[in-house]
């Protein structure tokens, strides 16, 4: 099956904290799922480096927006990394091969007369000005199609696109009066450029063309086939741009077979507020990695995460949760496996019960319900810890179902059994690996440090 997962493309004008990693950390464990399970994947996105908010920033520090954006751009790449996140393509909205695509596009939804002309007001001058509008009413029809034979949408998604449906759609403005960003194609619109709004959400186009560039593969084996899957995954924020706009756009570009799933996060909060740039109310990406274990990390923003309503990170959950969880439990059946592991077969209800356990996870990662995912095989963890002598198999394969959640440390660990493979499917160890060397996976973490994170957080507070 051909998969595309397409995380949402921050605005390159500033940090990444850990609201927003808990928004895009679905993605990367449905790449790593569907890869598992043997599909062609392709995990998209990239820095949105146009618009407003990056023009301002650049003004603020007397910058270009091309500076502004490439800074903020390359420590995207840089915290990304750091995170695991196994992107196929991180790209950004200011490649000639992204803005040629675009100018492409408007040319021929205009010539399809999906855009048009009106005069309009532009609200920040307050003038009237030539402008281009998309004609989204056109579109209610495929935008309720897709709609209705949704599958694996949450319910803010589902209650929000239905809002817009009931109220009926509007046509939106394609043009903007900034000079940052991509050309118009068009005659009679040089003062002007292309709504970052549009632009960015037809990256996900272009940089599935990228990806497919120089294979026999062509776009539309991904975005219009029934036979493909494309996750979305993005805050609640941005849900009518990629439940109503979007799709409207994939009709009028003749992609009317897209099976799309949304998968839209709610906010998390931290500490009982908003996290906030303006206010330097946040953790910092690159500042809690230097710290703080990444699959630790991981785990407390699954098990946490806002999937279906806010929730909220707070320094004293993370540190207990850790220590609960990865040292106490993890780490015990790790350490008891090492030193007291049988390699005996297992029995067919012990084999059994670990498929109904790769069978159940695997269908919560395609319906996004991450968090019962990690929890149910966690679960299982502790329910393991229990047993004296644990089998080998029985520990390699909570490992593999562990992978896409925590992949630095299941790869470590599989290595250390000679496992090579990462397939969505029963292992077994066909041989005694000897000698089997116990090192600590996670340490305990000071409680003292509560108070000391929220110091600093406070102290560096504006």
């Amino acid at each position: 099956m051909n998969i595309i997962i397409g995380n949402s493309w921050p605005y390159a004008n500033g940090k990444l904290h850990l609201g927003r990693i808990a928004v895009f950390i679905p993605g990367d464990i449905l790449a790593r799922y569907h890869r598992m399970m043997g599909d062609n994947v392709l995990f998209i996105s990239g820095s949105d480096a146009h618009g407003r908010p990056v023009k301002a920033k650049a003004e603020s520090l007397n910058l270009s927006p091309k500076e502004i954006f490439l800074t903020y751009h390359e420590k995207f790449i840089e915290c990304f990394r750091k995170l695991d996140f196994s992107f196929d393509l991180f790209t950004n909205t200011d490649t000639e091969f992204h803005k040629e695509m675009v100018m492409k596009f408007i040319k021929e939804l205009y010539d399809k007369g999906y855009i048009y002309e009106k005069i309009s007001v532009e609200r920040e001058t307050g003038h009237e000005s030539n402008h281009l509008f998309l004609a989204l009413s056109k579109f209610e029809n495929d935008v309720k199609r897709i709609f209705i034979k949704q599958q694996v949408w949450r319910k803010n998604a589902q209650s929000i696109t239905k809002k817009y449906i009931d109220e009926g759609l509007r046509d939106r403005v394609v043009t903007k009066e900034i000079d940052w960003g991509v050309d118009v194609p068009l005659d009679g619109f040089l003062d002007k450029k292309i709504f970052v709004w549009i632009e960015a959400l037809l990256g996900y186009i272009t940089a599935t063309a990228k990806c497919l560039e120089g294979t026999n593969q062509i776009i539309e084996d991904y975005w219009n086939d029934e036979n493909s899957k494309v996750y979305l995954v993005h805050g609640k924020d941005n849900i009518p741009f990629h439940t109503i706009i979007f799709p409207a756009l994939l009709s009028a570009l003749e992609f009317k077979n897209v099976n799309l799933n949304i998968i839209s996060s709610e906010h998390l909060k931290l500490e009982g507020k908003d996290f906030s740039t303006n206010k330097n109310w946040a953790i910092w990406v690159d500042e809690i990695l230097d710290k703080y274990d990444v699959d630790s990390l991981r785990y407390y923003l699954i098990l946490n995460g806002p999937e279906n309503s806010n929730t909220d990170f707070k320094w004293r959950n993370f540190i207990n949760t850790h220590n609960n969880d990865l040292v106490l439990k993890f780490n015990k059946l790790y350490k008891n496996t090492i030193l007291n592991g049988s390699f005996d077969k297992l029995s067919l209800d012990k084999k059994n019960k670990i498929l109904d356990l790769y069978f159940s996870v695997g269908d919560k990662i395609e319906e996004g319900k991450f968090k019962s995912a990690l929890k149910e095989i966690f679960d299982y963890i502790k329910e393991e810890c229990e047993t004296d002598k644990p089998y080998i198999d029985s520990f390699i394969n909570i490992i593999n179902i562990l992978e896409p959640f925590m992949p630095r440390i299941c790869l470590k660990i599989k290595k250390q059994f000679n496992v090579k493979e990462s397939v969505w499917n029963f292992v077994e160890i066909k041989e005694k690996q000897k000698p089997l060397h116990y090192e600590p996976i996670f340490e305990m973490i000071d409680k003292k440090n509560v108070a000391d994170e929220l110091k600093r957080l406070k102290n560096k507070k504006i």
